[in-house]
């Protein structure tokens, strides 16, 4: 379900452009949780996928980086 509501937070904002701070605020909370979540279970390429997201995304907007995003939801 969390996935999927990733996804369409992507979807929404490249759809209307609308409100990239709080896109941007939810990517970043999801990836942590994700990052976290998988590590703790031995998930480790996960782990580190999220964590090379996250600092993709440090001081830029996921809106820059929608396309990488939606390829990350897919893999």
């Amino acid at each position: 379900l969390l996935l999927d509501e990733f996804e369409a937070s992507l979807l929404d904002f490249q759809n209307t452009g609308e409100s990239a701070e709080e896109l941007t605020t939810a990517v970043k909370r999801y990836l942590h949780n994700l990052k976290g979540d998988s590590g703790s279970i031995g998930l480790h390429e996960i782990e580190r996928v999220c964590h090379s997201l996250e600092d993709l995304l440090l001081g830029s907007s996921a809106s820059a980086h929608v396309a990488e995003l939606l390829q990350f939801k897919q893999w």
